[in-house]
């Protein structure tokens, strides 16, 4: 599968046992549907095996938000748990069509921060839905914050979130590195996802 040209031309640690004390509906701002919370998604192992392969990958170099790049991500780069991990994120994106998303790292570099930006889709009368998954948060600073309000995620954690509608930044990182594995999409107008899993014997298509 290639991903639509528009698409892709638009991409220029707390213990992991512990609870994830966190209510969406307290961001006061944010309508609950433009929101979902995923906690541990991705196992610890799997968490080694993005971050070994972020080490290893091109990147290249944001020309909106200095100190922020990017490394859009194919099936044969990912190992077996990475792609586990990009299946059960498609799954909670309700299963978007062929040539509708993409997958890829993001790292913001120590006294980088992102946005606040919006993401309007690419195709018309679609909606720009963002997985953001932690891999490996800032020692210090690099917060994601949704119009205004601080989502506390750890490693593992990922937050869907409609980029096109709901304001974003993360804050300035203060020490150390931010990098997140990003599944944007771009999906049908009110189809929001359901399912916490994909479902069995989904076949991972990114970029084929």
């Amino acid at each position: 599968m290639k991903f639509s040209r528009a698409f892709t031309e638009r991409t220029p640690e707390s213990p992991r046992n512990a609870p994830l004390m966190l209510d969406l509906t307290k961001l006061r701002k944010v309508p609950a549907p433009a929101m979902k919370l995923s906690p541990a998604l991705a196992s610890e192992a799997a968490l080694s095996e993005l971050t070994a392969l972020a080490a290893r990958v091109p990147w290249q170099l944001s020309d909106r938000f200095q100190g922020h790049s990017a490394s859009p991500l194919e099936e044969r780069q990912l190992g077996m748990l990475g792609a586990r991990v990009a299946q059960r994120g498609l799954g909670l994106l309700g299963e978007p069509p062929e040539g509708y998303w993409q997958c890829r790292f993001e790292r913001l570099a120590e006294g980088a921060a992102f946005g606040p930006a919006v993401l309007p889709p690419n195709v018309p009368g679609r909606v720009h839905v963002r997985l953001e998954l932690v891999v490996t948060e800032a020692t210090r600073g690099g917060e994601l914050r949704l119009e205004g309000d601080t989502v506390p995620l750890r490693p593992g954690d990922a937050l869907l979130f409609r980029a096109d509608d709901v304001p974003f930044h993360v804050t300035n990182v203060d020490e150390g590195s931010r990098l997140v594995f990003v599944i944007a999409a771009e999906l049908p107008p009110g189809r929001w996802a359901t399912r916490d899993r994909a479902g069995p014997g989904r076949r991972f298509g990114c970029c084929r």
